[in-house]
């Protein structure tokens, strides 16, 4: 089944790429084969863009940036860019290519770093379009702002404003600004994310969270933050409690001073919550030291 997987992604199978499960497990002779096949589709979509015409099913672009970061040797990043940057593409072929990218900006090869942060400052400041025909516009903007912060590719007094403008904007931008801030992790900027911790909405309250558990369990964490967190564990809606739960789960062993954090996270009325807590649970070393 998997060898036919394989040839049916070669000859350009989404649907075959995907029940294939992680790309970082195929085969070096499969990309060969997928990522000319991408670059096509990318070129094609830049041409038709060009006259007006605009698909907005398959993503070719997203599934460029996973083969680019994850399979180096086989990657194609002269044609993602070409496509990041292509102002007549619509934002539904951008958006998440850019949130990729964010989460893995280390991935991007030095030749091509700053290149990648110079288009995403432009699309970020509107120099590149971000139009879209299903709202994916604000999304791919705030993604841009976060890869070019993590590229350096604003300076100090530019990357301020662009943060500033971030947390003072919509749930959407405001969850992008939690992503960098974590990403960057500058001690001077970690009582934004606890502020963070506190917002209304719960998707950007998760992102802060995120970065906080992950500080605790590492015993890297200040009394205000661990503050915060308890409150944010103790939520009763299930976002926040579950992303804390996904990043301890992630380790490869905890600390025993986690354990009545993960009581209680054992305790939440969402299943999913509960799930990810006894994962949690299995990873807990006894006699480990906590944090104040």
């Amino acid at each position: 089944m998997r060898k036919l997987l394989l040839q049916e992604a070669s000859d350009g199978s989404p649907d075959a790429l995907a029940v294939l499960g992680s790309v970082r497990k195929l085969p070096p002779e499969t990309i060969r084969k997928i990522v000319p096949r991408l670059v096509a589709q990318t070129s094609q979509i830049i041409a038709d863009a060009k006259t007006g015409r605009h698909d907005y099913g398959y993503d070719p672009t997203h599934t460029l940036s996973m083969l680019n970061i994850w399979h180096p040797d086989e990657a194609d990043w002269e044609a993602l860019c070409a496509i990041l940057e292509a102002p007549a593409v619509m934002a539904e072929h951008k958006a998440s290519a850019m949130v990729l990218l964010g989460f893995h900006p280390e991935m991007i090869p030095a030749e091509f770093s700053q290149r990648v942060g110079d288009i995403a400052k432009r699309i970020s400041t509107g120099d590149v379009a971000a139009s879209s025909m299903f709202g994916h516009g604000p999304r791919l903007i705030a993604a841009s702002a976060k890869l070019a912060l993590l590229l350096d590719s604003f300076e100090e007094e530019e990357a301020n404003a662009r943060l500033i403008e971030l947390l003072s904007g919509d749930s959407t931008d405001r969850r992008w600004a939690a992503h960098a801030l974590a990403a960057r992790n500058l001690p001077e900027e970690t009582p934004i994310l606890v502020g963070l911790l506190t917002d209304q909405d719960p998707h950007v309250r998760s992102a802060a969270a995120a970065f906080v558990a992950a500080r605790y369990a590492r015993s890297e964490s200040e009394s205000i933050e661990n503050s915060a967190l308890f409150d944010a564990i103790d939520e009763p809606g299930t976002w926040v409690p579950a992303r804390i739960a996904e990043v301890w789960a992630d380790f490869d062993e905890l600390p025993e001073f986690l354990r009545s954090n993960v009581e209680t996270l054992r305790k939440h009325r969402s299943a999913h919550v509960r799930s990810r807590a006894r994962e949690c649970e299995a990873l807990l070393e006894p006699g480990s030291e906590g944090s104040t």
